[in-house]
């Protein structure tokens, strides 16, 4: 029948006589490790009472005082697998026993086993009947003799020990019977949820052939199937990536840096050029305690709503978003192309971008919210533009002083303000107006004054 070839019923059985095979030792160890346990538990438990009454018992013996003798047997009986005690005189007389009718008799030495020797006990093992006792026997000395006055015995019956074992193994073994039911279960189960993802796989690589790249599948497993799925996963998401990638490469990378490396894939390497850029830094004032009052999502809303009026405009001009740095942008003039009219476009930009803010400022002091205000900065001259990164992850940008500086500079403008410095002025200074003479200001790290210029406008505007 199908039943008996298929993987459910043949993983199901294996389980079960695996499961099988392997308890019988199991409990076997768990039974023998056990009673040892607890035997020996109570041998410890039987010396220390034999000890208590050979302590107890010096000097009645001593001085023949059978009714002490007695009393310190009397709570011995009491200890849970405890058989009887006595006390033996040297004469071999039992002068104390927890049955009185056994006293004044001679001892009987049960014969026996040894069954562990120390220098001031003797432990034998001995049968009485089908009970299997343990006589602990421990001296009784007295600092008045030279020899021991008598012996203590205090014997335990093997009950102690193997009625919690046979109550451990009554466990143990419902306990098995339940496992290899459950067991049985969860295999059927496992082998189920097992066959299932494989016919899955089985119907991706078969949409996967039929060209549909957008297939997954969605099984999150952490072992071999897992691995073949997310292997699968992977590969259609590859395959995806690359019939695709022409229509998402520009919402991510500038177009003309899209359009080149995906004309010349030689240059998605790491490394980069020296060339000439005009770098533009444009960052909202008092952003920080604006958005310490407004929810995340509300921050996360403004800084959309600010950059969707900020992009066109860099697009328009041909500037290349370098980076998002938080409430700031970083835009570059001359990459990956360098044009004689780098430097009047990006002021060009910058003009731009400060009267939509302006625009927009308006409108939200009529809806009665707070204007958001920003500085730009503007500087010129040569950097390294090109891949940084690491081999598995790299980005497009530029490095150099030019692009410190510009940084340094937009913190130095104010509410709407346009500031540029005099490598850039020189690019633009038939082209702009300026508010006033230069100025010039000590910048961090810089070892000389840097000169700004601070512009109001394009005369040809």
């Amino acid at each position: 029948m199908l039943i008996f070839r298929s993987l459910k019923f043949k993983l199901t059985v294996a389980i079960i006589v695996f499961g099988t095979a392997l308890m019988g030792p199991v409990i076997g160890l768990i039974n023998r490790t056990v009673s040892e346990l607890i035997l020996s538990e109570a041998i410890e438990k039987g010396l220390v009472i034999a000890r208590g009454i050979a302590a107890a018992s010096e000097d009645p013996l001593l001085i023949n005082d059978d009714l002490a003798l007695f009393s310190s047997l009397k709570g011995a009986i009491e200890n849970r697998g405890v058989v009887y005690a006595m006390i033996v005189d040297k004469k071999n007389i039992v002068r104390g026993h927890n049955n009185v009718n056994f006293s004044r008799q001679p001892y009987i030495d049960p014969g026996g086993e040894i069954f562990k020797v120390h220098k001031d006990y003797v432990i034998k093992a001995y049968w009485d009947k089908s009970e299997k006792l343990y006589d602990i026997t421990v001296p009784i000395s007295s600092l008045s003799a030279t020899d021991k006055i008598g012996t203590v015995h205090v014997v335990l019956s093997e009950k102690i020990v193997r009625e919690p074992v046979d109550r451990a193994s009554r466990n143990i073994t419902y306990l098995t019977f339940l496992g290899l039911f459950l067991g049985g279960g969860g295999a059927y189960i496992l082998a189920t949820v097992m066959v299932k993802p494989i016919k899955l796989l089985v119907s991706g690589v078969r949409a996967i052939g039929e060209g549909k790249f957008h297939q997954r599948i969605d099984i999150r497993r952490n072992d071999e199937i897992g691995e073949l799925t997310s292997a699968y996963n992977d590969m259609a998401k590859g395959l995806e990536e690359r019939e695709f990638i022409r229509k998402t490469l520009r919402k991510f990378v500038d177009k003309d840096i899209a359009d080149e490396l995906l004309k010349n894939p030689d240059k998605v390497k790491l490394g980069g050029e020296r060339k000439k850029v005009t770098v533009l830094f444009a960052d909202i004032r008092g952003f920080t305690p604006m958005s310490e009052n407004m929810p995340p999502e509300e921050v996360v809303a403004l800084l959309n709503k600010h950059y969707s009026s900020i992009l066109p405009i860099i697009d328009r001009y041909g500037g290349v978003l370098d980076k998002f740095i938080g409430d700031a942008v970083m835009v570059t003039f001359g990459t990956p192309f360098t044009q004689d009219d780098d430097a009047l476009r990006a002021l060009k930009a910058g003009i731009m971008i400060r009267d939509i803010r302006r625009g927009l400022n308006e409108k939200l002091v009529i809806e009665g919210k707070e204007p958001i205000h920003m500085g730009i900065g503007i500087n010129t001259g040569y950097v390294v533009a090109g891949n940084i990164g690491s081999e598995e992850r790299m980005e497009y940008t530029v490095l150099g002083d030019v692009v410190n500086v510009a940084a340094r500079i937009e913190g130095l403008s104010k509410e709407e303000e346009i500031i540029i410095t005099e490598d850039t002025y020189k690019e633009v200074m038939d082209s702009i107006i300026i508010s006033q003479e230069k100025e010039k200001f000590a910048l961090k790290g810089k070892s000389w004054p840097v000169t700004v210029y601070r512009v109001v406008g394009i005369k040809e505007a």
